[in-house]
Order: structure tokens, then C-alpha cells, then sequence
């Protein structure tokens, strides 16, 4: 197989322009459903109301369905064959608990970073804090809270660690092949705090999926990120010397725990020709 496939690169930015045409059918099925029942809970930037539990469901719910076919028919057999070798039921319980305490440090190290950069470069993160704003204000929806924790995940992960990281696979290195898909995660956002951060959850999520040849780790992973959000307070990060603390003991163990996922060498799912 050639290291460099030109085709199956350029499929791999398919998955994000599908994506992004989902986004705006959801948008204006969303609006039209806005419209019908009378009520939003935010408001877009064209000005225009939709409520952002139905436009969550209805874009998600799209994304499920059509990157879980896509997945399902091109490249789950990938992975089929070194599923056993990896997760077995001895470690599975284990693997579960140690991704979920991951999610949490994640979210404690990217949330401290953020809480002491933002006051001190307000219009870096003006756009970034808008968006914010605007998600703390839906949180208190059962739709919204659904959709970042389960449907999000879920699709999310098919797009980026299933279909278009499979792609990168048949046309680059393994090395090469989870950047590019972190790099396409980051994009995915449109805001370029959001793409920063997300780029790089993004490389140890596709790294996760392609050690353990299973995207189910990433999605656990990316579901306890979200999930996460919810639970941990503003109030939680206090100060500065805090944040400080915080940034320092999760990013510490996030390096521990990466160490040891490197330890041991992954085994190759490029399929064969």
C-alpha cells in the first residue's frame, strides 16, 4: 500500500463538509420547530431564534445516523479483528474508570488555563466567551444536557476517531494520520480557543482509538469531558494560586496516564490490500 493515497486523503475532509451541511439543515429545522411552538432559548447570530435543545437533538440525531452507516459499512471490520487482543472482560471495568478520571483532569486542566488567560486577554476571548455564555444559559435544559453528554460523544467520535481517522489511515503514517484528524476536530468548532483545545483532546482521543483499536474508549473518554462541563462549578476554580494548583496536579497526572498508554506499542489496523 502507498504511504501517501492522495484519494482516501482527500476523503478524509469529506466527513467535515458533511457535518457542516447537517449543522444548517438542523438549524433551519430547528427554527421552523422555534416557530411553531413559540419558543427559544437562545439566539443565533444572524439574529435569527432558534431553540438550541431542538436544534442540538435534531443535528446530532442526523450525525448519529448517517456517520453510524457510514462507519458500520466502510470501516468497522478495521477494527473487528484486534478488538479482542486489546480490551479484554478483565480490563474492561478498569479501562472505563481510568477514562472517565482522564475526562474529569481534562476538563479541570483546559478549565484552570482558561479561568486565568480570559480576564487577562478579554478581547482574544470575547467571541470564545459569547458561546460559553450562551451554553451556561441552555444547561438547564434536559435536551441540551442530553446532547452534550450522549448524542455529542457519540457522533463526534464516529466523524472524526471513525470515519475520517480510518480514511487518514489508508492514505498516511499513523502519526501523520491522528494530527489530521485532530486537526479537523479543531476546525469542526469555528472558534479559535474552542479549535485550540479540542485539537488537542483531539490527539489523545484518535491516539486512544488507534492504541486501543476500539472507538469505544474515545467515545467513554469524550462523553466523561462533557459530562464533566456540568458538574464542576466556576466557584470550583477560585483564584489564581487555585488554578495554578489545579492546572499543575491534573496536568501532571494527564501526563502519567498518557506514559503509561504509551508503554506498550500499538498494533497497526491498516487493513490489508
Amino acid at each position: 500500500m502507498e504511504k501517501y493515497n492522495k484519494k482516501k486523503l482527500a476523503l478524509s475532509f469529506l466527513p467535515i463538509l458533511v457535518a457542516f451541511t447537517v449543522y444548517y439543515i438542523a438549524y433551519f429545522a430547528a427554527f421552523f420547530m422555534t416557530f411553531i411552538t413559540g419558543g427559544s432559548d437562545t439566539a443565533a447570530s444572524d439574529g435569527m431564534l432558534v431553540n438550541e435543545g431542538f436544534f442540538n437533538i435534531i443535528r446530532f440525531t442526523m450525525l448519529l445516523i448517517i456517520f453510524t452507516v457510514w462507519y458500520k459499512y466502510r470501516f468497522y471490520d478495521l477494527y473487528k479483528e484486534e478488538k479482542e487482543k486489546i480490551i479484554t472482560k478483565k480490563h474492561f471495568l478498569l479501562t472505563i474508570l481510568s477514562l472517565i478520571i482522564t475526562g474529569i483532569l481534562i476538563q479541570l486542566f483546559f478549565s484552570g488555563i482558561l479561568n486565568i488567560l480570559m480576564p487577562r486577554f478579554p478581547d482574544f476571548f470575547k467571541s470564545y466567551k459569547e458561546i460559553i455564555d450562551s451554553y451556561k444559559s441552555s444547561r438547564t435544559s434536559i435536551l441540551t444536557v442530553f446532547s452534550a453528554i450522549v448524542l455529542a460523544p457519540i457522533a463526534e467520535e464516529l466523524i472524526f476517531r471513525g470515519v475520517a481517522l480510518c480514511y487518514n489511515l489508508e492514505a498516511v503514517t499513523p502519526k501523520a494520520a491522528i494530527i489530521l484528524q485532530a486537526f479537523l476536530f479543531g476546525l469542526y468548532h469555528l472558534n479559535l480557543v474552542q479549535g485550540i483545545y479540542a485539537g488537542l483532546i483531539g490527539l489523545l482521543l484518535g491516539f486512544i482509538c488507534y492504541r486501543y483499536k476500539n472507538i469505544l474508549p474515545a467515545i467513554i473518554l469524550h462523553m466523561a469531558i462533557n459530562c464533566s462541563s456540568f458538574f464542576i462549578p466556576d466557584s470550583f476554580f477560585g483564584g489564581n494560586k487555585k488554578c495554578t494548583a489545579i492546572i499543575i496536579l491534573s496536568g501532571a497526572s494527564l501526563i502519567f496516564f498518557i506514559y503509561y498508554s504509551c508503554r506498550s506499542k500499538a498494533i497497526s489496523i491498516r487493513p490489508s490490500k
